[in-house]
């Protein structure tokens, strides 16, 4: 301890002995444990920070899989659950769950939508979390016939009862079912997802045929003992004898068991946060090299007092110790700055994070966790910036020294460990830089787009029918035929329309026929996405129809079956000649849908939805009336002044029809596209800061590392050029071993460049992670970095006198 302290000390006086030194180490230190620290502090909140449950690692989910279409996350059928129920011996509870909306009343209060869980009792006392008042769900509570009851969540126990601890036992209104508030659960819980109020999942005891009824998300607890991989084993054993036993409806199905927030965060997500840690290291590294060749530097020129300290007898490991602790002290600073860099990264992604929030049990504090990362980041890069610099320094010769030799062997030895260092640091930067590249196009994309429908004074909003009151499609269209002349007739409304969804937002597919092609097996139908949509759908956004007609109000279920196309549908089926009187029909042969007459073609609006690069936009829209349509719509007003003025008039229209029903969701349309592409912006500026950042370090210390090399070698140049070699030759001299450098730099970037931009595809919009412009832009602005870089030193060894060389020797 005596010596640590003593070396703290040292520490402190090499800070003002060396200030600049100091000063840029630290910034440098600052900038990579900063970026790595604000990764980690991500990465944690999503996958670290753990389920709010007891002994969460032991919850998971179970799912069932189809990897011949790639779907690994599918709900379990009742039917298949109720086999799952009687062979699984690896979960000492599981239970069944699924998610809906509710409209939330009062005596006093209006309406207010809320997303919901419906829940067992078994999957209740899996995750086992009590309520903060009242009880949770017991036995009985979820069987056919029990008495409608419900849980509040904190929020709504405060913002729509005041906090009143009489509100258990009160009687609430949910989508038109009187509920009795049974409890009120602690702040923060959001099971399974982001829910705000709990009601008992009733599973009907009569299981139809296979192929028909429900199917259920499912959540387990893990026997004590038993691993997630004895579990995975179970569950497909199970799954491969139902294919067995049932292979016309389960031939393809496996089943999959995984950490529950690891499962609703999904593959893609998880790869790409391991993606965003490692480019963070990468800078951490870059950093860490760079500070490396300072301190190189500064061992140099402490040479002589390192000679004197072990000619007094200072052992070779305590001169070790020293130089490190001192490392120590700058990383530690660094740190401090790094913490602060962390601070406000993670304030601006907490705000960002507001236009979708994430799953309930993520935060993004800096908890433990993190702080014991930042001290683990501190020593690792005290090792990796000070293990070089303290093991050159403890090489000493003290015999060479007092005879000023400066060619030690050590100079050899760093040369070649200099060389490593310029094609590591070259090869991280390049893959950085390629990442930063690609996410910076797709947020220069995103930023120039024009959206092909109208955003602006366009307020949009969500409506549900409860199933009780709208029982059948054609009581649900009824009430829309009813409710579009009133949102028209509002002042200031321009344009008026419903539909089921919006612009942009991800349409579903369905299985159409061609008249007059044939399709031999079901495989063989092609499938485009479908609108659902009222009249006045394109006028609203202002969308120009480029042949035929928009829908009218003629368009009745009674009248003649018609339907809209885009760009892309007519692009595909009909690239000769004119879209509209041909006919087409959804479904496959064995259903019976009638034909369907194209009255008009309208631009492609997003159908596959933003950011699906992959996804067919090939669409067709359908007149509200003639649609099995369900009970949940998105309308949208065009306003002639600020949209979201019209919210209170929007209101009014739907209760005029029925009070009982919430408008909720209501946010203007630039709003909606702006939660559609946060993510863009967000994961585009991180991994712009991480290539900012790989840029102006590595530049930095690719011309320290090179400049260093080059003063080695200054005496056998000086020589040469006594020997009659010429400038051009020296400099080519130089400049042959930094370009083979370079050249093994930038493959090896490359490289990791094409290893890591595959995760990066799901915040990528529409660049392709491999596109060429911006890989060969990186390698050609690296290749011409690392040749100045070269260069500029080189260039130095032209100017010594050959006679001081000579001198010298």
């Amino acid at each position: 301890m005596r010596h640590f302290l003593t070396d703290l000390r040292s520490g402190v006086r090499m800070l003002v002995k060396y200030p600049t030194l100091s000063i840029v180490a630290i910034a440098t230190f600052g900038i990579g444990i900063g970026l790595t620290t604000t990764a980690f502090s991500i990465v944690n909140g999503a996958l670290f920070q753990g389920l709010p449950f007891h002994e969460p690692e032991r919850v998971v989910k179970l799912m069932r899989t189809n990897p011949p279409t790639r779907d690994f996350d599918w709900d379990v059928g009742i039917q298949d659950l109720e086999v799952f129920d009687r062979r699984l011996t690896v979960f000492s509870s599981h239970g069944a769950f699924s998610t809906t909306a509710l409209n939330l009343s009062t005596d006093t209060r209006r309406p207010e939508r809320y997303r919901a869980g419906q829940v067992t009792v078994a999957a209740w006392d899996t995750i086992g979390v009590k309520p903060a008042l009242g009880r949770g769900f017991q036995a009985g509570d979820d069987r056919p016939g029990a008495e409608p009851i419900i849980l509040l969540s904190d929020e709504i126990w405060r913002t729509r009862f005041d906090a009143d601890p009489d509100v258990v036992g009160r009687q609430v209104r949910a989508s038109g079912i009187s509920r009795r508030v049974i409890g009120v659960m602690p702040p923060r819980f959001g099971f399974p997802i982001l829910e705000k109020l709990w009601v008992p999942l009733v599973i009907d005891p009569v299981v139809p045929p296979r192929g028909q009824g429900r199917s259920y998300e499912v959540v387990a607890r893990l026997a004590p003992g038993v691993s997630i991989r004895r579990a995975q084993t179970e569950a497909s054993a199970i799954a491969a004898q139902l294919a067995t036993d049932f292979p016309e409806t389960n031939k393809t199905y496996g089943a999959s068991v995984q950490p529950y927030g690891r499962a609703v965060l999904g593959d893609e997500p998880f790869a790409l946060l391991a993606t965003m840690l490692g480019a963070a290291f990468g800078v951490l590294l870059i950093a860490c090299v760079n500070v490396s060749n300072l301190l190189v530097a500064r061992a140099s020129m402490r040479r002589k007092e390192v000679a004197v300290r072990m000619a007094l007898g200072a052992a070779r490991g305590r001169i070790i110790g020293q130089h490190l602790t001192e490392i120590l002290v700058l990383a530690a600073i660094g740190a401090l700055l790094g913490l602060v860099v962390n601070q406000f990264a993670m304030q601006w992604f907490v705000d960002a994070l507001s236009a979708d929030p994430p799953p309930f049990w993520m935060t993004f504090d800096t908890d433990y966790r993190v702080l014991g990362f930042l001290a683990g980041l501190v020593v690792l890069a005290s090792l990796a910036a000070g293990g070089l610099p303290a093991a050159h320094a403890s090489r000493v010769s003290a015999g060479a020294v007092m005879k000023d030799d400066s060619r030690s062997a050590t100079s050899g030895k760093l040369g070649r460990v200099s060389s490593v260092i310029v094609v590591v640091e070259l090869a991280l930067s390049c893959g950085l830089l390629i990442a930063a590249g690609l996410m910076t196009k797709s947020v220069a994309q995103l930023k120039l787009v024009q959206m092909p429908f109208a955003i602006d004074n366009i307020l949009t909003a969500r409506l549900d029918l409860p199933a009780e009151d709208y029982k059948t499609p054609v009581a649900a269209v009824r009430f829309y035929d009813e409710l579009l002349p009133r949102l028209h007739a509002l002042a200031g409304v321009e344009g008026a329309t419903m539909s089921d969804g919006l612009p942009a937002s991800g349409n579903g597919m369905v299985p159409v026929q061609i008249d007059g092609q044939a399709y031999s097996q079901n495989s063989d139908y092609p499938e485009v996405r479908e609108g659902i949509v009222t009249p006045g759908y394109f006028d609203a956004f202002q969308v120009t129809i480029r042949t035929g007609r928009e829908f009218t109000t003629a368009d009745t279920a009674t009248g003649e079956a018609v339907a809209i196309v885009n760009e892309s549908f007519v692009r595909r089926f009909y690239p000769v000649g004119d879209a509209v009187g041909r006919r087409f029909r959804r479904g496959r042969a064995d259903v019976k849908n009638p034909w369907l007459s194209i009255v008009g073609v309208v631009p492609d609006l997003l159908m596959q939805g933003i950011g699906n690069n992959d996804g067919s936009p090939v669409g067709v829209y359908i007149p509200i009336a003639q649609s099995n349509v369900g009970n949940s719509v998105r309308i949208a007003l065009r306003t002639r002044g600020d949209a979201t003025a019209m919210t209170a008039s929007l209101r009014t229209a739907v209760a005029s029809l029925d009070d009982k029903l919430a408008v909720y969701d209501i946010r203007s349309m630039d709003v909606v596209i702006r939660e559609r592409t946060w993510f863009y912006t967000v994961f585009g500026t991180f991994f712009g800061a991480f290539g900012l950042s790989a840029l102006v370090l590595a530049s930095a210390g690719l011309y320290g590392v090179m400049s260093f090399a080059v003063t080695q070698r200054a005496r056998e140049m000086s020589v040469r050029s006594a020997l009659g070699a010429q400038g051009h030759q020296l400099i080519g001299l130089v400049m042959r071993r930094s370009t083979i450098q370079l050249a093994i730099g930038l493959f090896l970037g490359v490289l990791i460049a094409l290893a890591v931009s595959d995760p990066l595809r799901i915040v990528l919009y529409y660049v392709d992670p491999r596109d060429p412009v911006v890989f060969s832009v990186v390698v050609i602005t690296l290749a011409f970095a690392g040749l100045a870089a070269s260069f500029i030193p080189a260039r130095r060894v032209t100017k010594v006198d050959p006679a001081v060389a000579l001198a010298a020797e």
